[in-house]
């Protein structure tokens, strides 16, 4: 199990990044929606 964590770890960056930079770059409300749910879901991954 905690050899799985880094790469968890890892996954979330990642994805953060991503999201941040659909943010960034979206102009449709899905995308928005989209993010924000990504988003939430790599908070509860954190802990």
């Amino acid at each position: 199990m905690n050899s799985k964590r880094p790469k968890l770890t890892l996954m979330s960056r990642i994805t953060t990044a991503w999201l941040l930079y659909e943010m960034a770059t979206a102009t449709e409300a899905s995308s928005w929606a989209l993010a924000m749910v990504g988003s939430l879901v790599m908070l509860a991954s954190e802990k």
